[in-house]
């Protein structure tokens, strides 16, 4: 069946509808692969254990990836070239001082290795390493330019103040965009 389910297995949680894939399940945030070659290119599917509106834990399908090179033996991963990542492997995110580093899954399906600098600092927040700018006030919306499709072209980003694992407030990308056809304005966060 359908279902309305917050996303949360990449930090910000975001409410989502999907398609409920395996039923009910007890670990929030467990994920399930599955490789399989589609029109000749690997790709790896996707479930996760994520909290539904109205039916509790449930496996649902989300986003997966594809492979530049091959699905690996057990049928489960890509075997993958030397920029590629898994997005869903946690240990693919981390902070190194002012820098982030991520798995960045493009507009392609591609989980491509990026570092990005921090301006103001890189925080912790459900356990997932992000950018995020220090704010006062809890829940208070605001937009910053982010590179949300492309490490060259600058996107409007909607960014929302919450309690990081540290306890410090900072706003963080809710992942949230609107696409810039030229520019994004650096004073306001807003498109051109």
């Amino acid at each position: 069946g359908c279902v309305v389910y917050q996303e949360t297995f990449f930090g910000a949680p975001k409410w989502k509808s999907g398609c409920i894939d395996g039923g009910s399940c007890t670990v929030l945030n467990e994920i399930k692969t599955e490789c399989v070659e589609v029109n000749r290119i690997p790709t790896v599917f996707v479930k996760a254990c994520q909290q539904t509106a109205e039916k509790g834990l449930q496996w649902v399908s989300v986003n997966g990836y594809r492979c530049g090179v091959s699905c690996d033996a057990d049928g489960k991963k890509c075997n993958l070239a030397d920029d590629e990542c898994d997005p869903y492997d946690i240990s693919n995110y981390s902070c190194d001082r002012q820098t982030l580093h991520t798995c960045y899954l493009s507009a392609e399906k591609y989980g491509w290795k990026r570092s990005e600098y921090c301006e103001d600092k890189c925080v912790v927040y459900g356990n997932v390493p992000m950018c995020g700018y220090a704010c006062s006030q809890l829940g208070e919306g605001s937009q910053k330019c982010v590179h949300a499709d492309s490490m060259t072209d600058w996107d409007s980003g909607d960014f929302v103040c919450k309690r990081m694992d540290s306890g410090e407030l900072y706003s963080i990308w809710t992942r949230d965009y609107d696409l810039c056809e030229t520019a994004c304005d650096a004073s306001t966060g807003e498109c051109q």
